[in-house]
């Protein structure tokens, strides 16, 4: 298998805060959602264009205050479409996920209160995609991993490159930490964690 080390200079020179999605038009499931809860649709405004369209960067979901803003921006971020199933139920824990959140936020904790927190955040229909992207947006750390995206296409790019190996872990918390762990343990010269998951997350388009 090939070595990430050989696509450093496509790594590095990502900008990855400035990684932004655009959608011309809301989603159907977002609108309803929006019609749904007040909360939801003033965060959603927020990030509203003049021509109608909307646009979020990582940057911007980072640059949020409010918790309750930050996780129905990172999950509109994650899922501008509205998940495939069960997304009314996710929007359901919006307020929850904020609290569980909060106290962590830009936080080194140890291994056990990691656990602690990602069984918090296991909530019906919450996958380890979603609790991913939460964790990475709080901006947690475990001990010197970086919380980062754990998602399919990024476990699927994993598998094809030296530095990474299966992980076997049984338990949600340990599997998610096993993932991140190797992604912040690839030593590229200049790289940083997210660089590495914003290229795994890209390849796929290329693979």
């Amino acid at each position: 298998m090939p070595s990430l080390h050989n696509c450093r200079n496509c790594i590095i020179a990502n900008d990855v805060q400035a990684h932004t999605i655009h959608k011309n038009i809301l989603s159907a499931k977002w609108q309803d959602e929006c019609n749904a809860d007040e909360r939801i649709r003033q965060v959603i405004e927020s990030f509203r264009q003049i021509d109608g369209s909307y646009s979020l960067s990582r940057r911007d979901v980072f640059l949020c205050e409010d918790s309750f803003e930050k996780v129905t921006k990172a999950l509109w971020w994650g899922y501008p479409n509205g998940m495939r199933v069960h997304f009314h139920e996710v929007v359901q824990y919006f307020g929850e996920m904020a609290n569980i959140l909060q106290p962590y936020r830009n936080q080194t904790i140890d291994e056990h209160t990691f656990d602690d927190l990602y069984n918090l955040l296991n909530l019906q229909y919450v996958g380890p995609a979603t609790i991913s992207k939460l964790l990475y947006f709080f901006n947690i750390y475990q001990g010197n991993t970086q919380c980062v995206i754990v998602d399919q296409f990024v476990r699927e790019s994993m598998n094809y490159y030296d530095e990474f190996h299966p992980v076997h872990e049984n338990q949600p918390s340990h599997w998610y930490l096993a993932h991140a762990r190797q992604i912040n343990e690839v030593n590229i010269t200049g790289a940083t964690p997210e660089q590495v998951e914003f290229f795994l997350f890209s390849f796929r388009v290329n693979h």
